[in-house]
């Protein structure tokens, strides 16, 4: 493999043990037949793993399995995902289909007994035995031939399942949204096909062959993007012509009958051959009522076409002059009636057969290359495997009509106004006008006291703060920190750089609370003051311990920043965007820039790598609001404090010539020399004491120019143009002297927008760093 390009392919799986299974059996069988490509198993919980107290047809929605896989996706997060079929709903998104369909094996149910009853059949189970089943089908079917046992809905992954069965004692289950029961299973029923794939055959007490199965049971699917032709091309090895013509014919029998987990539908066909390119198929349905009183059974079946009819008038492509070739030396295989034994399983009466004359539907279907079959899309194929696709299509709508023509649509109908009335029933109550008032009042509570919090802070600067802000906000200062995907790994590893480097330049060692000197840091890490020693009374040793007791329990009293003897420099902020970090900084002996400064000057100096998980590390000189005005203040008093004209938490305003925000007036300068104070709060409004970025006895060193660069991350409402002319205009108004240059500029003015705050930093010497950062 060494000089080849490897391709790694994301793979979409649900979380538990079995579709990870299926999801590792599609990867290895697309392994072997490309070695140049990588798999990466991504884990995606969807709807049906969370509500397991429920049972699947009274949920209602057919997507319950699926929706998170295909939003993923659709998000581009992942390439394709692997589906048992009978999952999967007849509608697929639009943008999405089944890229393949592979791996049907044993699409019967089997029963499992528990470890009293094993061996036994169900008919052998004493009268009011208890059987657990997920699907509404097998209860209605079983029902039907087991009347004396009891059904019970039976929720959760096969290990879930299999140990409820196992339990001596009682199960809690939840037969309706009023109740809880608990029971105890004599025997569970389920897919054949999961059993045999988990290793677990042994565990195999009965097979009902004699039952009918769900639609597409025991067939696996890939779904991906339909305009993704790479991951198509490679889906189509995977590809089973005999799975997937079965499984079609199934789907657009279950969707012409709008039928769904609340609708018991079972089936059963039978392909010759079985394998490689079958030429026949039988396909049996029936529609129970819930009790199983109530039935409704009917058959079809049908002959494959292996070449596109003459009669088309279009010319055979190579592939179809091979498949006529074969096709020709093929014996004549006698039709299939209800009644032949080769059939495998009871006669129906009345099969209607079609035979291989096409209709012009399917012959369309054939030509088109972009043709969807019930969501199969198979990409490359040929015309001839196109038109046995429309074939099984055709098979499961006649099959439909025939059924609704017998009485299914009375049974259907029933069954839906049963599953409303219940929907109905079962709805949380109605939230009232009282409920809606103590609501609202809890929320205007408590933004008024985070509005007064905020409020004092401001009004009174020089007061420690005692509650820092969770998420990011205007009046910060601190370091903006960008990683992928691996946030807590890259926050652990920020708080270790900034320590150290805080470390070297107050020539104090940071001291971590006990317990925290390993990769699981606290989500914040403190340099403390020097103790102060108390003289303690006695030589005594009890007496230093209690003494030392008293003085921990009076530091632990107090409040962080009251005047207690420990002093954070670090706290984590959320900003509110995937793979970036804010780190506030409230150390008063550096500013942020003198510490990334020193750190990627010691990597300068030492060319040793520092960091794994950070990708980029800036400072950041104060935080606003992403808009235009804000910015201009804030840059404003950011650049005096710069160069040392001001403080930077000064409210004496500078002289400002600047251009008004307002369209009308664009061009026209206005000087603003009032001496009356400024309204707006200090740009470091919760973390006053910190010192400006830059010294003020610092001299800038060659021509003073400089650059302006912006960056939004979910916020669209700041346009890049209003930014930078926002930010010229401030750095202008403040020293007119300097002037603009992309190629060498001494200081970068880098305003980054997350969400809706804007995160500001002044580099100097960025191009020395500009390799590591």
């Amino acid at each position: 493999m060494s000089g080849k390009n490897v391709r790694t392919i994301r793979v979409g799986s649900r979380r538990s043990q079995l579709a990870l299974v299926q999801t590792h059996l599609a990867i290895d069988m697309l392994r072997a037949k490309n070695n140049l490509l990588e798999f990466e198993v991504v884990k995606i919980a969807t709807v049906g793993d969370k509500i397991l107290d429920v049972a699947l047809s009274k949920i209602g929605d057919k997507s319950l399995f699926t929706k998170e896989l295909e939003r993923a996706l659709e998000d581009n997060e992942v390439d394709f995902v692997v589906h048992s079929l009978k999952d999967v709903p007849t509608s697929m998104p639009e943008g999405l289909v089944l890229g393949c369909v592979f791996d049907r094996t044993s699409p019967e149910d089997v029963v499992l007994m528990s470890p009293k009853n094993r061996g036994r059949k169900l008919r052998d189970l004493p009268e009011g035995s208890v059987v657990g089943t997920s699907a509404l089908r097998r209860s209605a079917t079983l029902k039907r031939l087991y009347p004396h046992l009891n059904f019970i809905s039976i929720r959760g992954n096969l290990n879930t399942r299999l140990n409820k069965l196992d339990l001596e004692s009682e199960t809690k289950t939840k037969e309706d949204d009023s109740a809880v029961h608990t029971v105890r299973y004599d025997a569970i029923v389920l897919a054949k096909a999961g059993i045999e794939r988990l290793g677990w055959a042994d565990r195999i007490d009965e097979v009902l062959d004699n039952c009918f199965h769900a639609v597409s049971q025991g067939a696996l699917a890939c779904e991906c993007r339909k305009n993704d032709t790479f991951i198509l091309s490679v889906l189509a090895d995977l590809h089973n012509e005999s799975a997937c013509l079965s499984a079609i014919a199934e789907r657009s029998l279950m969707q012409h009958l709008d039928g769904g987990c609340s609708t018991p539908i079972g089936v059963r066909h039978q392909l010759i051959p079985s394998v490689g390119h079958p030429h026949h198929l039988v396909l049996e349905a029936n529609v129970l009522s819930v009790d199983g009183a109530q039935y409704v059974e009917a058959s079809v079946s049908a002959e494959f076409p292996h070449l596109i009819p003459r009669g088309s008038k279009r010319p055979l492509s190579v592939c179809e002059n091979d498949v006529e070739e074969i096709h020709s030396l093929l014996p004549k295989q006698p039709r299939i009636s209800g009644s032949d034994p080769r059939a495998g399983h009871p006669p129906t009466s009345e099969i209607t057969h079609l035979n291989l004359s096409c209709s012009e539907e399917e012959l369309q279907s054939a030509d088109d290359p972009s043709a969807v079959f019930m969501g199969v899309h198979v990409s490359p194929i040929c015309s001839v495997a196109r038109l046995r696709m429309a074939r099984s299509k055709r098979v499961g709508r006649i099959l439909a009509e025939k059924l609704l023509a017998s009485g299914a649509s009375r049974i259907l109908e029933e069954i839906r106004s049963q599953t409303l009335t219940a929907s109905k029933t079962n709805m949380a109550p109605h939230k009232t006008n009282v409920d809606r008032k103590k609501r609202k009042a809890y929320y205007r509570k408590s933004a008024a006291a985070c509005k007064r919090q905020k409020m004092a802070s401001v009004e009174d600067p020089d007061r420690p703060a005692q509650n820092i802000p969770k998420s990011l906000e205007s009046g910060m200062t601190g370091y903006l920190i960008t990683c992928n995907r691996k946030e807590r790994s890259a926050m652990l590893e920020s708080f270790r750089l900034l320590n150290d480097a805080l470390s070297k330049i107050t020539s104090s060692p940071i001291i971590f609370p006990p317990g925290t000197q390993t990769s699981d840091c606290p989500r914040l890490q403190y340099c403390p003051k020097p103790p102060q020693t108390t003289p303690c009374d006695g030589n005594d040793e009890d007496d230093d311990i209690l003494s030392e007791l008293r003085r921990e329990n009076n530091d632990t009293d107090k409040p962080v920043g009251s005047g207690s003897s420990t002093r954070f420099s670090f706290y984590s902020i959320r900003c509110g965007v995937s793979n970036c970090l804010f780190l506030l900084h409230l150390s008063e002996s550096a500013s942020a820039g003198d510490i990334v400064h020193s750190i990627f000057q010691h990597l300068l100096d030492t060319k040793e790598p520092q960091s794994r998980y950070v990708l980029r590390l800036l400072p950041v000189a104060a935080t606003c609001q992403a808009n235009c005005v804000e910015i201009k203040q804030c840059i404003r008093k950011l650049w005096a404090a710069f160069l040392g004209t001001v403080s930077v938490n000064t409210a004496t305003p500078v002289t400002v010539t600047q251009a008004p925000d307002t369209s009308d007036a664009a061009g026209i300068e206005v000087t603003n020399n009032s001496s009356s104070p400024d309204p707006s709060p200090s740009v470091h409004r919760l973390c006053p004491n910190v010192p400006p970025q830059r010294a003020k006895e610092q001299t800038m060193k060659g021509p003073k120019t400089f650059l302006v660069m912006f960056k939004a991350r979910n916020y669209n409402l700041l346009s890049r143009d209003n930014a930078i002319e926002a930010t010229v205009s401030a750095v202008q108004s403040v020293d007119s002297s300097w002037r603009i240059n992309p190629n060498t500029p001494s200081v970068i003015i880098y305003v980054n927008v997350l969400r809706t705050v804007a995160c500001i930093s002044l580099l100097e010497n960025f191009d020395l760093y500009r390799k590591y950062n």
